[in-house]
């Protein structure tokens, strides 16, 4: 609850929560969507992997996609 907030310690970090703040609003709101993040379902092609099966070009490309966003 924001009884729990504590105030910050100096007038830039007040600043920079507040403009944080602001920003999370405007997304919520729907003034700056989330970009959406699509990506293959790679569950099938790891159960292969587990079991020494073959992978293709194609799995190994979508393998290195889903990786590639952490």
């Amino acid at each position: 609850c924001c009884r729990a907030l504590v105030f910050a310690a100096d007038l830039q970090t007040a600043r920079i929560h507040q403009q944080e703040t602001t920003e999370m609003v405007e997304i919520l709101e729907g003034s700056h969507p989330l970009p959406s993040m699509v990506f293959p379902d790679i569950r099938n092609v790891l159960a292969r992997a587990e079991k020494e099966g073959v992978l293709e070009g194609t799995d190994l490309r979508d393998i290195a996609l889903v990786v590639g966003l952490g």
